[in-house]
């Protein structure tokens, strides 16, 4: 599955490349000119915003990476268990 997402990305990200070569970099031989406008910039921003507030849901929500088990360490004193100590990773 990781692999098929990532050759579907890389197709993306050369089309898309491509993409950006035909409009803008060919525009001025056109004789056009292209600025992004504030809308544009407002949402790129916000979709970089969610991709981020996406990740964050997922990373926060759903086990990345197995947790680590913890065992406790007790202090042992003429054969009996005495406090809680440390909890070793």
């Amino acid at each position: 599955m990781g692999v098929l997402t990532a050759s579907l990305l890389v197709v993306a990200g050369v089309i898309f490349n491509r993409m950006n070569v035909v409009f803008t970099g060919m525009a001025k031989s056109a004789g056009g000119y292209y600025f992004p406008t504030v809308w544009e910039f407002l949402i790129t921003i916000g979709m970089w915003s969610a991709l981020i507030l996406i990740y964050c849901f997922i990373a926060e929500n759903f086990p990345i990476l197995p947790k680590e088990e913890r065992k406790a360490t007790y202090a042992y004193s003429s054969g009996k268990r005495a406090d809680f100590i440390t909890a070793d990773p």
